[in-house]
Order: C-alpha cells, then structure tokens, then sequence
C-alpha cells in the first residue's frame, strides 16, 4: 500500500513538473534519508547488540516505511497543493497510505497499533495532565520565539496544526513503527505506568533526525536544537502512547505544544 502510493503520486508528479526535475528532488531525498539511515542505524545496532534479539527485519521495515513517507512528503507540490503554505499535499498521501494499511489489518493489529478508541483504565487523567503541560510549555518557551513573527496565525496554519498532519505522524512513528519494534525487541522496562522497551527509544530517536536533518534551499540542513527538541518530545509521545494503548492520546500530545503556540501568536 504505501509503495503503491508512492508509485501513483511520483507518475502523477512527474507528468506535472518534468521527469528531470523530480528525479533532481529525488536524489537529495534520498541522501537525507541515507544520512538519518546510517545515524539512526548506529542506535539501533546497540538496541540489537544489547538485546540479543533477531530484530533485524523489524529495523528494515522501519527505515522503508520512513524512506516511503519522506518521499511522499518532499514530492513537489502540484494542482490545489502548490498555492498553500503548509505542506497539505505530503500529509494527504501521507494519510491514504496509512489508512489503507490500517483498514487491511485485523482488529487485533489495529490495537496493537493504537488505533483504538479505548484506553487502559486509570491511564487518561494522568495523559491528559500531560498533554495540559506540553501545551503550556508550548504557550510559554516555544510560544515566545514566533510571537513576534508578522502574519504567523492564518487560518491555514491552524487547520494544519490542529487536523490530521500531527495524527498522520503519530500512525507512523507511534503506530507502526513501535508496535515493529517493540516486537522484535519486547517491553523490558517500567517507566511511570507504561510498558516500554527499545522501541520507543529507537522511534523517538528517528523522530529527532526526521525533524533535525532536513532540505532547504541551500542544500541539506542540520539544526540540532530541533532534533533534541523533537526527540525529546517523541519520547514523551511514545510514552503517552505506551500508558494509554491508544494513538488518539498521543496524537493530542503531538497537538499540544503547537495549540500553545497558536495560543501564543493570538495573544501577540
């Protein structure tokens, strides 16, 4: 499914901009994902040597799946997408492809992926007092660097920060991935209720390097507060996701932080 995606969009794509031009595009993707491959495979190999575990299908899988979606998400934008701001176009492919794997899985899959309604008894207060406080750190340190900046709150921004581009990011990094990885390496520890294992370390941490390493215009860019950040919050994430049994919680946890920048950019 998400190479079928993949395989539709780049025809389409092609025949928009040129042949030439996406197969330029192409190859500086695939140079990040081969730099975020190798920096993150370099974490992943202490997770297997520490675990004495055959997860190396699980971590293959991984980095297709992540190859897959920063193709989708770097495609030159096209038709009603090209006008916009934000990147609707990616997320969009981005959300085909993830429920379409999700409506082939059997209902057990679907809660081991999250995709559920339900959440473990007791869990949610504590996840929600944790979603407030990622929205107040959000509103407070995040809010101030971007309260300055002219015509920062447009309704686009809004809709993306707040509809399914953050739930589209959590299906692959909290959804897919972890239940991959938590798989092949197990849950051996406890931290603050939740079951966790090498899984949610080895997402977070490819989370980070999604968002530090990235294009521009000027080539391959690195900023590493960003990748702290983002890793950061990927492990408070996949925790919320690991006490909860549920995407939907996480999802508002990846919400939260940007709410309380919207928050903050209102308030300027």
């Amino acid at each position: 499914m998400p190479t079928a995606v993949l395989a539709i969009s780049m025809l389409v794509v092609g025949g928009v901009v040129g042949s030439q031009a996406l197969g330029a595009g192409l190859r500086s993707v695939l140079l990040v994902a081969l730099i975020v491959g190798v920096a993150w495979t370099a974490l992943a190999s202490v997770a297997l040597a520490r675990n004495e575990t055959r997860g190396g299908i699980a971590l293959l899988l991984v980095v297709a799946l992540f190859v897959v979606n920063l193709l989708l998400l770097t495609l030159p934008r096209v038709g009603p997408f090209a006008a916009l701001e934000w990147n609707w176009q990616g997320k969009t492919l981005d959300l085909v492809w993830c429920l379409g794997v999700i409506a082939l899985l059997s209902p057990g899959l679907r809660r081991e992926i999250g995709w559920t309604l339900e959440t473990r008894p007791g869990t949610l207060p504590v996840a929600l007092i944790n979603i407030a406080i990622l929205a107040a750190a959000g509103f407070l340190f995040l809010g101030s660097g971007v309260s300055s900046a002219p015509d920062g709150l447009t309704v686009e921004r809004m809709l993306f920060d707040v509809t399914y581009p953050n739930l589209v990011e959590e299906i692959v990094f909290r959804g897919f991935m972890l239940a991959l990885l938590d798989r092949a390496f197990g849950l051996h520890w406890t931290f603050s209720g939740a079951r966790i294992g090498w899984g949610l370390v080895l997402t977070a941490w490819l989370f980070g390097l999604a968002h530090g390493i990235a294009l521009d215009a000027d080539g391959i860019a690195f900023d590493p507060a960003l990748l702290a950040v983002t890793f950061v919050a990927g492990l408070v994430f996949g925790w919320i996701r690991a006490l909860t049994g549920s995407l939907w919680p996480a999802s508002l946890a990846h919400m939260a932080p940007e709410v309380g920048i919207l928050l903050a950019l209102a308030q300027a």
